[in-house]
């Protein structure tokens, strides 16, 4: 290769670059090639699992402090079944947003 021949090319890709930079393209969601849809499931039974450990943690922890053996544990682990039911039903209100 010539000299002005390379000094054509990084020309060329100076104005690539230049003209790249000026007008930025927004890469949604569908088509980004990296994106998983599988995501979305393993993120529900995440939240699901979470939040019924952590209510049954929690209840636990309040029947050992006040010996009330089953009524807390029963009680917070219901609530941590809502509370995923609630963040479940938010991420599907988003994803559906994002539609």
């Amino acid at each position: 290769m010539t000299d002005d021949n390379r000094e054509q090319q990084l020309e060329d890709l100076e104005k690539r670059i230049s003209a790249a930079r000026r007008s930025p393209q927004k890469i949604s969601k569908k088509d980004n090639k990296y994106s998983y849809s599988g995501a979305t499931p393993i993120r529900i039974v995440i939240e699901l699992v979470a939040g019924i450990a952590v209510g049954a943690a929690v209840g636990y922890g309040i029947d050992g402090v006040f010996d009330t053996k089953p009524l807390f544990f029963i009680i917070f682990m219901f609530l941590g079944v809502a509370g995923s039911v609630l963040n479940i039903y938010k991420l599907a209100d988003n994803s559906k947003e994002d539609d």
